[in-house]
Order: C-alpha cells, then sequence, then structure tokens
C-alpha cells in the first residue's frame, strides 16, 4: 500500500481506472507497486498502468536489473525421484476434487 500511495504522489494516477489481482499486482505484466517504482521505464515521465507500451520495456528493464543474459537457457532441467507422492505431482488425481452436491 505504501508503494501504490507513493506511485499515485509521483505520477498522479487515474485510480479509478486502475486494473490489476486482488492482490495488489497492476497492468499487463502483473508488476507489484513496488516493482513498478524500481523497475518501470517511464521515458516521458507520464505512467499508464494498464498501457502495454510502459510494460514491455519495463519487463525487460526487470529481467536486466535481474541478470538475464542473452542466449542463456530460460529453463533448467531437473531430476526427479521415482516415488514422489501423489499429492505433490501437479497432474495427479489428488489435486482435483468435486464439489460436494448440496441437498
Amino acid at each position: 500500500m505504501k508503494a501504490f500511495l507513493e506511485l499515485n504522489r509521483k505520477y498522479t494516477l487515474d485510480i479509478d481506472h486502475i486494473y490489476g489481482s486482488y492482490a495488489g499486482a497492476i497492468g499487463p505484466a502483473q508488476f507489484m507497486p513496488d516493482s513498478i517504482l524500481r523497475y518501470a521505464v517511464i521515458p516521458d515521465g507520464k505512467i499508464n498502468l494498464n498501457e502495454a507500451g510502459n510494460w514491455i520495456p519495463s519487463v525487460a528493464n526487470f529481467f536486466l536489473k535481474k541478470g538475464w543474459q542473452a542466449n542463456q537457457p530460460i529453463v533448467t532441467p531437473i531430476n526427479c525421484p521415482k516415488n514422489i507422492p501423489s499429492y505433490i505431482i501437479p497432474n495427479s488425481p489428488a489435486h482435483f476434487y468435486s464439489p460436494k452436491k448440496s441437498s
């Protein structure tokens, strides 16, 4: 909330038209307000939290600041033991349920 209020003070946001998640992530990139303050690229000094044109360079800046390097793998293979419990495996039946029918 503190970061969101700081964003509003700094950029005078149109707070009636900000769209995001219930947890506070904002815009197409779903940045949290503190990440917007740290990583957003705002060339003209005006921020539009819902405009993808503000987010493409901001996401690139986020990756660069986090150490992204060109021509490097984007995933790392892992080896899992054969005896993983079914409740840990994402597509196992243990992750699905049917709501109880009301009487």
